[in-house]
Order: structure tokens, then sequence, then C-alpha cells
């Protein structure tokens, strides 16, 4: 594989030979010093990586032993982290021209010590939310030995069945349990995921040292390192993903000649693979297909747009007869997150200007702003470079329009209240085209007076894109390090008492039962108890007596059961919002008021079926409120 002429590192591949020799090392008496094996520079790496994921631990650890919120065990975080992450950017962007095997090795290493860290995270059990319904669904084909089985956590899962129907094949043929099984299996999933984005980046970019730089630039995405890893589908659905490019592009580029029919079958096993494990990967799909279609007609003409045109066909034929057929309750998970959206985008929810922070940390702040700046900057710089050296290339003009999303992304983090989570989700699929175009624009050959002045700035603008990404990415940075118990949380609100309550309910009282609960049992309920939590029960916590505004939520809600916790009385909710849908959150200026947790207890005819100390689960049968 050959670079190309404009896109070059410092010296690039095909600088002066003379510029080469100067980026040696060199003896006393000026003979170049004997390069090292790049597969001894990958060792080096890794066993720096390693050391960072240990450190890592050792924060983990504090944490969880009553040190989450002490300085040293985050500064502690951050050197592990720091191990990870300075070694493989300064030797990827480093002067000295690279084998392609020590690239590849790299951006590995980079892969599987980030994924090291997210298990260290959560050890024994899956704690985040998403990771447990998607538990629930793995547990149920095992159980009944059948797809498409009921998910009162997260109903859509079941009809997309890819990621827990590989878990559960893997887990009946070892008898591993499912956290281990599940482990292995989006673990490889990811390892694949990045090993073919740099193949798909390389077939693009034609240089492997430009892939590398632009994998190490997707790992910048704030959901890269944790949430992109989790046990949830749509991190399956990312190997197929990139599986479906590669494949498109290798018959477009006329590789793949002699061996069309092999790769059209991987193709069509690609595209049918995405349909089935993640819905807005599909779309996905779909969408950048038709970006690179019109860019290739456009640029090539229209035989060069005949590949990208029929993967996006298929992708969407099947997309549709899988919604159709399998899925038809795909378009009510997703309206209530796309018509919020639009909402505030027309004008009907007032703009959140003060999204770009949300409260974090200044220096997480900060953080954020300089790497959005440098991504802004970067973009630019990288479509002109592929305009000028790369025009006549469907795939990479294509890619560099796709990768103006990102701007858009922007302005709907900074203007939509409550649209973290939309842009971090979007985040996975934008950062494919703006990772590649970033990395063209930090490797841009410039003239010989700055080429050094160039040189000392990637690095720097690299390792702030990383560190930005792991600050402001998942866990948020109340959850950064694991730790006590938090109220309104996410992984931290996850406790033995809450799932042993959960457990006791699933063995108790049986499947399917409505419940009133907070935001962290809600996720418990829903999973380990197997229950049908409701999302928006929060009135019911509120006054210190039932009001008729209350009686008429359970029935309209059709509530059988009320779950109150009372460590919800001790300390205010990091995330702002004590319950999945709060109309008061981020506006609490004090914990819940003890009395309304207790008044239960005091309403003739109901009953309290369960009492931990904290965790009480009240029957409403009795008091006549349950129809």
């Amino acid at each position: 594989m050959t670079d190309t002429p404009d896109i070059l590192t410092f010296p690039g591949p095909r600088a002066p030979t003379e510029d080469r020799r100067a980026a040696e090392p060199r003896g006393p008496r000026g003979h170049r010093a004997p390069s090292r094996p790049g597969g001894q520079s990958v060792a080096d790496v890794a066993l720096l990586a390693a050391l960072g994921v240990l450190v890592v631990a050792v924060a983990f650890t504090a944490g969880r032993r009553g040190a989450a919120d002490q300085p040293l065990a985050h500064a502690t975080y951050w050197l592990g982290q720091l191990l990870v992450i300075v070694p493989v950017t300064v030797r990827l962007l480093s002067r000295r021209r690279r084998p392609r095997s020590e690239i590849v090795g790299l951006v590995l290493v980079l892969a599987v010590a980030e994924y090291l860290v997210k298990v260290c995270y959560s050890p024994i059990a899956f704690t985040h939310p998403d990771e447990l319904q998607h538990w629930r669904t793995a547990t149920d084909i095992l159980d009944m030995g059948r797809l498409f089985t009921d998910n009162h956590a997260l109903p859509v899962s079941p009809h997309y069945p890819g990621l827990e129907n590989a878990t559960a094949a893997v887990v009946s043929v070892t008898n591993l349990p499912i956290f281990i099984g599940g482990l292995l299996v989006i673990g490889l999933a990811h390892l694949v995921f990045v090993g073919l984005l740099f193949v798909l980046f390389e077939r693009v970019a034609g240089s492997s040292r430009v892939a590398g730089v632009a994998v190490l630039v997707y790992a910048s995405n704030p959901h890269f390192a944790f949430f992109d890893s989790l046990f949830v589908y749509g991190a399956m659905a990312l190997p197929f993903l990139a599986a479906t490019l590669l494949v498109a592009r290798r018959l477009d580029d006329g590789s793949a000649w002699g061996q069309r029919a092999g790769w059209v079958v991987v193709g069509i096993f690609s595209v049918a693979a995405t349909v089935v494990t993640h819905h807005i990967t599909s779309y996905t799909v779909v969408l950048l297909f038709v970006v690179i279609a019109a860019t290739a007609a456009v640029r090539q003409g229209w035989r060069a747009a005949a590949w990208p045109a029929a993967f996006a066909a298929l992708t969407a034929a099947l997309t549709v007869a899988w919604v159709v057929l399998v899925a038809p309750d795909t378009p009510s998970y997703l309206r209530p997150a796309t018509f919020s959206l639009f909402d505030a985008l027309s004008g009907h929810t007032p703009p959140d200007l003060g999204a770009a922070t949300d409260g974090r940390p200044f220096g997480d702040a900060l953080l954020a702003v300089v790497a959005t700046a440098a991504l802004a900057v970067l973009l630019p710089i990288g479509w002109r470079v592929i305009w000028r050296t790369r025009r006549d290339d469907g795939w990479a003009v294509g890619f560099a329009v796709a990768s103006s999303a990102w701007y858009l992304l922007l302005v709907v983090r900074l203007v939509v209240g409550g649209s973290a989570e939309i842009v971090g989700r979007a985040s996975t699929f934008v950062y494919l085209p703006v990772a590649y175009v970033a990395a063209v624009a930090l490797l841009h050959k410039v003239g010989p007076a700055a080429r050094r002045e160039s040189a000392r700035l990637v690095v720097p603008i690299m390792l702030v894109l990383l560190v930005s990404g792991l600050a402001n990415g998942w866990p948020p940075y109340w959850e950064r390090l694991p730790g006590a118990y938090e109220p309104g949380g996410f992984e931290r609100s996850v406790s033995p008492q809450g799932v042993q309550a959960s457990l006791w309910v699933s063995g108790a009282l049986g499947p399917g039962n409505r419940f009133a609960a907070d935001l962290a049992n809600y996720s418990l309920l829903g999973t380990y108890g197997d229950s049908d939590a409701v999302r928006n029960a929060g009135a019911l916590y509120r006054s210190e007596r039932l009001r008729k505004s209350d009686v008429d939520l359970i029935r309209a809600q059709d509530l059988r059961f009320v779950m109150t916790d009372e460590r919800l009385t001790r300390r205010l909710p990091p995330s702002g919002r004590y319950f999945p849908v709060d109309r008061l959150s981020d506006r609490y200026k004090r914990p819940l008021d003890p009395l309304a947790l207790s008044k239960f207890a005091y309403i003739s005819g109901m009953s309290r079926l369960y009492d931990s100390g904290n965790i009480k689960i009240y029957d409403l049968w009795g008091a006549g409120y349950a129809r």
C-alpha cells in the first residue's frame, strides 16, 4: 500500500531521502544507529499500556474503598490513562516512518488497553443500565430456548438479538456465566471493529500512516473508550458496519477482482448482521452509502456510484423488511427522542446555552472547549487537502461531506437542552468520517519552514482530543471512579441492596408487575426483577400525603406496587434527577422529604411486602387504589 503524495507525516513516506535520513538516530560519528524492530516498539508500548491499566485499576480500587471523591485517586486514574495514550500517540505521530505492522499493533494496543480499563470498572457484573437490559434479554434466551422474548426494561431489545444470540451461543458451548460470555463477545467485537476501521481508512486514504492516525482520532470520540465497548447492541453492530463499508470499498476500487462473488457474499452477510443487531446502525449505513454514492456520481460518474448505491438499497430494503416483519415497535421506541429533538430545533423548547459545560469541573469543560476548537479548525483543513489531492475519489469526498455533520451535532449540543445523550451516541457514527478528515489535516504536508513547527503541534493537539474524549465521555465526571451508592446515578446507583430487592421481586411476585420506582431501582426492577416499572411516577414521592392526583396517576399507569428507597432522602442526585422522567430535573435544592416516602406505611389497607431497612415495597391492592 503506497501513500498519497500530499498526505504525509513528518517527514512523509515520500519525503526526500535526506529528510528521512535526518530523522533517523545517528551514532557518535554520524553513522545511523540501527533502528529497533517494529515488534519491539509495540512491545514497549504494550508494556506501558499494561502498567497504565494497572494504575487505573488501583484508582478504581481506591474509589470502591471510599476515596472516589479524593483528588489523589483521580490523579492516579489520569496517570494510568496517560500511560496508555501518550506512548501510542507519540509513536504514531513521530517523524520516523513506521512499518504497517507496527501501526496496526499500536492501534490494537490502544483498543485492548481501554477495553481492559472498562472491564476493571465493573469487574464482577454488568452495572450500566443499558448492559443490564441486554443481560435480561440474553438470560431469557437461555432460559426459554428461543428468540424474541419479552423485555420490560427495553422492549425493542429482543427484536434485535444479534448481541444476545451470540452471547447465548458462547455461554451454551462453554458453560460460562453470562457476564463472562458477554465480556468475551463484546471485547472481540470491539477489537474487530478497530481492526476493520484501520483497514477501511487505509483503503480510502491509500496510507497506513493516515489510517493509524484516523483510528487515533476516532478513539477521541467521547464514547469510544467506555460506552462503545459496553454489553449493548449498538457496540455489537459496529464491526458489521465497518465490514460493510470495507467490502463496498474493495468492490468499488477493483481490488476484489477475481474474488468478487465471495466479497459480495461477505457484504450481504455484514448488511444482514447489522440490520438484525441494531436499528440506528443500519440507518447510519444507509445514510453513509447514500452520501458516498452521490459524491462518487458527481466526481467520478454513475458507474463509480454503483456499488455504494447497491449497498444503500440493500441495507434499506432489509431494514424496512425487518421492521415490518419482526420489529414493528421500533418506530414507537425511537419516536419520543426524535420528536423531542425536533421540538427543540423548531423552537418549541428554549435553548440551553449552558449545555457546553453542564456543571462539569472546570478542567473538563476547558478541555472540551479546546478540543472542539481544534476539530473545528482541523476539518476545513482536511476538506481543503482532500479537494486538492483526492477530489476524484468519491469515497474521500463523501467522507469529507459526511464529516460536516459534526458541526450539526455541535449546534444541537449547544442549544438543545438535554441533548447530551443523543449527541454522545451520534458521535459514534459521525466520528467515522471526522476521523479520516482530521487525520488528513494532521498529517498534511507543509512547507519545509513550517514542517518542524507543525510537527511540534500535532502531538499536543492529538493528546488534547484524546484526554477530552475521556474526560467528557462516559462515565460522567461524578462516576469517573466507582464508589459508594449515589442516588439518581448509573453504575454507582447499582448496589447489592437494590439488586437483592429486585431479585426478591422476581422470585416472590413473578414477572411483569407494574412498579413505581426511582431511577436506579427502575433499571434494576426491569432487569433483575423482570418487572414493568413506570418511568414517570415521580409525583408519588413528593408530598407527605397521597393526593387525588396521585391516585389518578396510580390508576392511569395501572400501578400495583410502589418501591421506596430512603437513601434518596440523604443526598442530592449528581445527575440532577431522581426519576427516569423527572419534571424537577436539575432543580432540586434538597433531598426528597422522608415523610413523602414513609407515607405509604400509614395508608389504610396498604401492605408492606418487603423491607431491607432502606428499600421498602408496598402493595397498593388492599388500599383500593390499584385496579
